[in-house]
């Protein structure tokens, strides 16, 4: 998973988590680029593959005005 975004728009991401349909945090990053592929989720935890499923996701991300947009959502993980 990659975050996507106009870089005419979007300065960074201020954090962004994902949590397993347990509420178990299984990814955390801070202060990043977008369209940055080095901080992409590769569905794993620990170093070990996550199974199928929902994920949730949290995000804060600064536009370049300086307005800090909170975003949430599922993504699904699949094989």
């Amino acid at each position: 998973l990659t975050v996507y975004a106009d870089a005419g728009q979007v300065k960074r991401i201020v954090e962004m988590e994902i949590y397993s349909r347990w509420g178990n945090q299984v990814y955390r990053r801070s202060d990043f680029l977008p369209n940055d592929q080095r901080y992409s989720w590769d569905g794993k935890f620990n170093g070990s593959e996550l199974p199928p499923g929902i994920y949730v996701y949290r995000a804060e991300i600064e536009l370049i005005d300086g307005v800090i947009l909170p975003l949430m959502g599922e993504i699904l993980l699949s094989k």
